[in-house]
């Protein structure tokens, strides 16, 4: 650990080498080296790629190379820095600190290194302690919440569903929520990957502390509880809404499966046979359980082939316009999983339906942001190509496999317990509490 000061010299300093009580190193106790947790902790990327960004509370922050038992303290609020694929943290006094290339930093408000704090980071607040990541391309950083994962669920759950729904639906999505978090955990740590889940829909959705009771409570009453298939952790896959038409994981991610990857089969797969889902189906309360959607022609050949550069599939990475989207394999429960897409010169491309999804929504160069109004919403979808425009119809919201949470809703209000509602959407998984 060094220290730079802006206001003296340029020159770096040990850790306690000048005589100011703001350079003395201070003993840390970070939560990772505490081996009598009772549960897990689980680390959040909250930030990605970023320049810099804002440690906002106030009062002294203690700062430290990250698995360090001494650290510095800083005044807050504070800046952080990507420089030089180096960390450096601006106090309140433009004091500046700074650490060794490539070392990620720990920080957390001073007398709560343990975990038991609250950290305020861009305006918003989150449970536990931060890792500051240096960048690769050496100009940005990433943020990581470190906490303990009944710390973490509440703001993952307030997000994931309606303020309003039903108790016992926050308590389906508090142990679908725990259990895929920690199977996230579990595929990260066997990797060096520097974070365990992201705070987007990549993985769940996650805002930091909240104050929404209801999410507390749920995540309280389940405690310790997740889904277990066999004798491994379930993969507790959800989306908003399946439209009636639910997806099995082999179906949605075929490559993912037949790479023997994290993508197994799971437990509603058993649950449907012959074009029937052996569950009901209650989301048509649901305002995307049918859409409908138009799009230019021409704009959206262009996305489906920045999209295909992206990712390396040459054939529709040379598109010319659009003749043809059409479903050419369907999944048991009746959904198309598998698209042929043809340009005006009959050059044809196979899509999975949920790359097809990803690739109409994609962000291309030179094109504006699609609107809310205008995304493709699942890739439970139909097209109508004509040579001005696409019309789509479409049922349901996300990829469509396992909880379907309007549904969880649905059997909420009709009085159906937590327990068995999960059940429904994972029926030779097992419920138990594991810590």
């Amino acid at each position: 650990l060094v220290a730079v000061s802006c206001k003296t010299s340029n020159r770096l300093v040990a850790v306690g080498s000048v005589d100011r009580a703001a350079d003395r190193p201070v003993s840390i106790a970070p939560a990772e080296i505490n081996t009598l947790r009772d549960e897990p902790l689980i680390r959040v990327r909250i930030r990605r790629g970023v320049p810099d960004a804002s440690l906002d509370r106030a009062g002294p922050w203690v700062v430290a190379v990250s698995g360090a038992r001494v650290g510095e303290v800083v005044s807050g609020p504070a800046r952080v820095v990507a420089a030089g694929g180096a960390i450096q943290i601006m106090d309140r006094s433009g004091r500046v600190t700074g650490f060794p290339r490539g070392a990620t930093v720990f920080a957390a408000p001073h007398g709560a290194a343990d975990g038991r704090g609250t950290v305020t980071v861009d305006g918003a607040d989150f449970p536990g302690t931060l890792r500051l990541v240096p960048g690769a391309d050496a100009r940005t950083l990433d943020v990581v919440n470190v906490t303990d994962i009944e710390d973490y669920l509440p703001g993952v759950v307030s997000k994931e569903l309606i303020q309003g729904w039903h108790d016992t639906a926050f308590r389906v999505q508090a142990v679908a929520a725990r259990t895929f978090a920690l199977q996230r955990r579990e595929a990260a740590r066997r990797t060096d990957r520097h974070f365990d889940v992201e705070s987007t829909t990549t993985d769940q959705v996650y805002g930091g502390t909240t104050r929404l009771g209801v999410a507390h409570a749920a995540v309280e009453a389940t405690r310790g509880v997740v889904l277990i298939d066999g004798a491994k952790l379930g993969q507790a896959y959800y989306s908003s809404t399946c439209g009636g038409r639910p997806g099995l994981p082999e179906e949605i991610w075929p490559a993912q499966a037949s790479a023997g990857g994290t993508v197994a089969l799971v437990a509603q797969s058993r649950a449907q046979v012959d074009g029937k889902v052996d569950r009901d189906v209650l989301c048509d309360n649901s305002p995307l359980y049918r859409w409908q959607v138009v799009r230019r022609t021409d704009e959206l050949a262009q996305r489906i082939s920045a999209w295909a550069i992206a990712n390396r599939i040459t054939a529709a990475a040379s598109m010319r316009g659009l003749s043809e989207i059409r479903a050419t394999e369907f999944g048991v429960s009746g959904r198309p999983i598998r698209f042929v897409v043809a340009d005006r010169r009959g050059v044809r491309t196979e899509l999975t339906g949920e790359q097809l999804r990803i690739a109409c929504n994609f962000a291309a160069s030179g094109l504006p942001e699609v609107p809310k109004q205008s995304r493709v919403n699942s890739n439970d979808m139909q097209f109508d190509v004509s040579e001005s425009v696409v019309r789509i119809e479409g049922r349901g919201f996300g990829h469509g496999v396992g909880m379907c949470q309007f549904c969880t809703q649905g059997m909420a209000k009709r009085g159906d317990h937590w327990r068995d509602i999960l059940r429904s959407f994972y029926p030779d998984c097992e419920l138990r509490r594991v810590y």
